[in-house]
């Protein structure tokens, strides 16, 4: 699964992408850089001619509640590199670019774990 999400007010992309193997692909194709992801759980940062994107990587699970946890890990790390990048210290800040960003997100996990256990149920 990979989801795109652009920050129009910050400039800054988020991606979204489950699978180690699907975000190396990804990275290799949109940045032509090769990731080592050797953690269940991945926040990269890529900066290239004045963009700044940002690749919160998942690996696969089966556990729905541990992937959300690490969601909301990898997510405090984007916000670090947002908050990095341009050069914003507010603790309210963070709270709530990380309340917005699994906002967005945890829809598109939820979605990705409902169409398993249906398939499953199949």
């Amino acid at each position: 699964m990979i989801y795109e999400m652009n920050i129009d007010m910050l400039n800054t992309k988020i991606v979204l992408v489950v699978g180690r193997k699907k975000a190396k692909k990804y990275a290799k194709k949109q940045y032509g850089v090769k990731l080592r992801l050797d953690t269940e759980g991945s926040c990269v940062e890529i900066v290239d001619e004045g963009k700044h994107d940002i690749l919160v990587v998942l690996g696969k699970s089966r556990n729905i509640v541990g992937q959300k946890g690490l969601l909301v890990h990898e997510i405090s790390h984007a916000v670090s590199f947002i908050m990095d990048w341009y050069n914003i210290e507010c603790d309210e800040f963070r709270s709530y670019a990380v309340q917005y960003l699994y906002g967005e997100m945890i829809s598109e996990i939820d979605e990705m774990h409902i169409k398993r256990i249906e398939k499953e149920m199949t």
